[in-house]
């Protein structure tokens, strides 16, 4: 099941890939964001009875508001732009770094420590991710400038 579901992702990102270069990544993030609506709501009136959330105060649809444009919006938004610039691979493979960023992230904000093994892990997470990025794969490939690959970590 795993496999398949990484089979998955790859077609997504590689086809998101193809449709930001040829229609833009505002485009595809847009025509996305819209499809994902139609079909939660129809998932919604199917489960719920009502298409959307109008049962919701006006608090939960400001902190739901804040959050869809945050990660739904601009974080898409970067990612399928970095799918452009810098191509499926990269930019997958750049995404790879997010658990070593929350793992960073709770050590700084809630004093959480890593085991021997983990910290392994997030030394080797991070070395292969600088080998591939800087290094490319010894076939000719274009090399990204580092301004790219700053705006795909955004």
């Amino acid at each position: 099941m795993a496999l398949v579901a990484a089979f998955g992702m790859v077609g997504a990102s590689i086809s998101f890939e193809i449709a930001g270069k040829k229609v833009g990544s505002l485009t595809v993030n847009i025509m996305r964001l819209i499809q994902g609506m139609i079909f939660l709501s129809i998932t919604s009136l199917y489960m719920r009875g009502l298409p959307f959330p109008t049962d919701a105060s006006l608090k939960e649809y400001t902190f739901l508001g804040i959050s869809g444009f945050i990660g739904m919006f601009l974080g898409d938004l970067f990612m399928f732009e970095s799918f452009v610039l810098l191509g499926a691979r990269i930019t997958t493979l750049i995404m790879t770094a997010v658990p070593v960023v929350t793992a960073l992230s709770a050590w700084i904000l809630i004093g959480e420590t890593l085991s021997f093994k983990e910290g392994l892990a997030v030394f080797l997470t991070v070395g292969g991710i600088f080998l591939v990025m800087f290094y490319g794969n010894g076939s000719g490939e274009k090399k990204k400038n580092s301004q790219q690959k700053v705006f795909c970590v955004l």
